[in-house]
């Protein structure tokens, strides 16, 4: 039997970027009656009326401003065994949480991935190549403490 998955995904002011995520998610190659996922719209005055949902799929709305704010309003909400968090901008493999699941199940306790960043523009900011040199280094991460990147 598969272990259950609550998603959890803050948007703010990202409707374009969250529908290749919402993509993302529905390819799974993980059953889709085996997770769930809560998107959290945290800017109550910006509302999208074309975003069509899955079945597993809902929205609510975080008033508090904020991606911790809008996790801890889906946490409360999640009803998986295991909490995995994304962002509206990420586009998951579509093996992301069968990948997981088989990581979790050999012992790990928290699993993260390799991540790519994604830009506007070929012709990068100055700002986006420091990004893409130096942010989400995962490995050096793990190897200063076994921690993740900070959210």
């Amino acid at each position: 039997m598969n272990k259950f998955v609550s998603i959890i995904v803050p948007t703010y002011r990202d409707w374009h970027r969250l529908k290749l995520c919402v993509n993302a998610l529905t390819a799974q190659s993980y059953p889709s009656n085996a997770f769930e996922v809560i998107i959290i719209n945290n800017d109550p005055d910006d509302h999208e009326s074309n975003l069509n949902l899955p079945e597993n799929f809902r929205l609510i709305v975080e008033s508090k401003p904020g991606s911790y704010a809008a996790r801890n309003a889906a946490l409360a909400l999640a009803t998986g065994e295991i909490i995995a968090f994304t962002d509206s901008d990420c586009i998951p493999d579509k093996e992301w949480i069968k990948n997981a699941i088989a990581r979790l199940d050999a012992g790990a306790e928290r699993v993260a991935g390799r991540i790519e960043l994604f830009f506007k523009s070929k012709k990068l900011t100055p700002a986006e190549i420091f990004e893409k040199a130096y942010a989400f280094d995962q490995i050096s991460y793990i190897k200063r403490g076994g921690q993740s990147p900070p959210i």
